[in-house]
């Protein structure tokens, strides 16, 4: 019987060896690397949602911005052209004695033309009031953003130790099981001890 007992055992080994190399490792993750997992970029939606709207309020402030900045246009065009000046209406005839003639088309010639231009409003009071407005949501949206990193944070932290809570009752109970096997014991024994004596 005990030959067949180490057989089988021997027979097993392998597939148990093979268990534990296929099984996945216990990560340890302490708490500084929960939270810093959960305020990554990839981590809480809550804090991506707070990091998307401070860059909307930020773009906002910059079209405010824009408002109170001067508008410069350019413009660049080049062309060559022959003109028709009868179509326009140049018919100039002078007198045969002359020997003369006016020219019905000029051309070809180039023409390059650079137009630059600039407008800006000297005061737009009510411009000036969108850009504060928007500056000041800008402050609240990172406010919101610290206020939502520190709410996952401390959420994470809580969930931690409620882990380790759990983690160490566990443990505990674990530890006291046989004690509590043998106050069990002895606490049915009485009560027959009792029951006995009647």
């Amino acid at each position: 019987m005990r030959g067949i007992t180490v057989q089988v055992i021997v027979l097993c080994l392998p597939a148990v060896a093979q268990q534990l190399e296929t099984r996945p490792q216990v990560l340890q993750l302490s708490l500084k690397k929960a939270v810093e997992i959960a305020v990554s970029p990839e981590g809480s939606t809550r804090l991506q949602l707070a990091q998307e709207s401070l860059k909307q309020t930020e773009e906002r402030k910059n079209e405010a911005l824009a408002a109170l900045l001067p508008d410069i246009g350019a413009q660049v065009t080049e062309r060559n052209q022959t003109v028709n000046l009868a179509a326009l209406g140049f018919h100039i005839q002078f007198p045969p004695a002359l020997g003369l003639n006016f020219p019905q088309f000029v051309g070809p010639f180039n023409v390059f033309d650079v137009r630059v231009s600039a407008n800006q409003n000297i005061f737009d009071f009510s411009a000036i009031r969108r850009f504060q407005a928007s500056r000041a949501s800008v402050g609240a949206a990172k406010s919101d953003l610290n206020n939502t990193r520190d709410q996952v944070t401390e959420q994470v932290a809580r969930a931690y130790l409620t882990a380790l809570r759990a983690q160490s009752s566990l443990r505990a109970r674990r530890f006291n099981w046989p004690t509590i096997g043998r106050t069990c014991w002895l606490h049915r024994r009485s009560r027959l001890a009792r029951i006995c004596s009647c």
